[in-house]
């Protein structure tokens, strides 16, 4: 990964709260009165030529906040928008930003040395082992059973496996992982223990929380009369209307159903029960997103702006996994030094937020 320029801005001490921050993060782009990407580019003509330039949106949409501000900027490659501000150069991508130092986002990449450093903190995360030797992750799945394999060095989900169901899915899942790990020294492949509960997206930048974001996995209603199958099908003409991806109930979502209290698809649900089809929340098989700042509890707050500033992160996005956000119940799943955007300047429901001009807003008070 880009991480960035050798020379960064020191960290500021934000003063505004967090009410004016979002208040002027909507100078230029207001994303309330934007639904998707095409009414962005309807509303918004210059964004959609500067996505044609850098092919990313979200590239194009700082680079359209820097014209606003005539600040001269340069498009490097594909995808990357460099610029400067007071003497310090800035490097924006789809895949990082220059207010993390280089080494702070190497350190985030290696998932099994930011767990061990997470851990010593005192913070809760699950409980995991990072080993090269198959015997030991399948040691691991006998004693916790329910367990996720992944790559110690990596980013978008690669390599990983959810809930092996066997030794021989543990060991097809092990390499897998090994296969796809960057990392150039051991060890390559980490076991964590499964932890249940919601999955939350934090975002801090100088710790301070300015956005939260629930992710929930795909499900349907029940009317009362139809079928899950029924549901599902008419669930899968939706989302192909939205141009998403298509989605299969596998063997690991009949888990899921089960212990939903569901033991097939001809099982008719309660009128307006709620049944999750997937355990994963991927957005582009039918997941949503609802941003949810002010049901987070103050406790897990603390807990988030306490761990950039542990790990040195000036903007990051902190996944939480809790059974109620608003208790002070949480385990630390991942730390992103580079957190999309998307899922918080389009949530299915909760206000919409401009994180991106709150990162240029950010940059200009320094």
């Amino acid at each position: 990964m880009d991480g960035g320029f050798t020379e960064t801005a020191s960290p500021k001490q934000i003063t505004m709260t967090r009410e004016e921050i979002i208040a002027a993060s909507n100078q230029y782009i207001d994303f309330r009165e934007i639904n998707n990407r095409d009414e962005l580019f309807a509303k918004h003509p210059r964004v959609k030529e500067l996505y044609n330039e850098i092919r990313h949106t979200q590239a194009a949409v700082f680079a359209y906040l820097l014209e606003c501000r005539d600040i001269e900027y340069t498009i490097p490659q594909f995808q990357k928008v460099n610029f400067e501000w007071k003497g310090v150069e800035y490097r924006i991508s789809c895949a990082g930003t220059s207010l993390n130092t280089p080494e702070s986002i190497q350190f985030c990449l290696k998932k099994f040395e930011t767990n061990k450093k997470l851990k010593e903190l005192g913070y809760n995360i699950p409980e995991f082992i990072g080993s090269d030797d198959y015997l030991d992750h399948r040691k691991f799945y006998r004693t916790h059973k329910n367990v996720v394999l992944k790559p110690t060095y990596q980013s978008g989900g690669i390599g990983i496996t959810l809930l092996p169901q066997s030794d021989e899915e543990v060991k097809d899942a092990f390499f897998k992982a090994l296969g796809s790990d960057k990392s150039i020294r051991a060890p390559h492949v980490m076991s964590e223990q499964f932890v249940p509960g919601d999955n939350y997206r934090i975002i801090v930048l100088n710790n301070q929380v300015v956005a939260a974001n629930f992710r929930e996995p795909l499900c349907v209603i029940g009317d009362g009369t139809s079928t899950l199958e029924e549901l599902a099908q008419a669930k899968r003409t939706q989302l192909k209307k939205l141009v998403m991806g298509k989605f299969e109930i596998n063997e690991l979502d009949f888990l899921y159903l089960k212990e939903q209290g569901f033991e097939s698809l001809e099982v008719i649900p309660d009128a307006e029960q709620k049944v999750y089809l997937m355990r994963i929340s991927n957005l582009s098989m039918g997941g949503t997103t609802h941003e949810c700042y002010h049901e987070v509890s103050d406790s897990i707050k603390n807990i988030c702006e306490n761990v950039t500033r542990d790990l040195g992160l000036t903007y990051a996005g902190i996944d939480i996994i809790s059974q109620d956000i608003q208790s002070e119940q949480y385990v630390i799943n991942e730390i992103n030094n580079w957190p999309g955007h998307r899922i918080h300047n389009y949530p299915n429901t909760g206000e919409s937020i401009n994180t991106q001009e709150i990162i240029i807003n950010y940059i200009f008070s320094l």
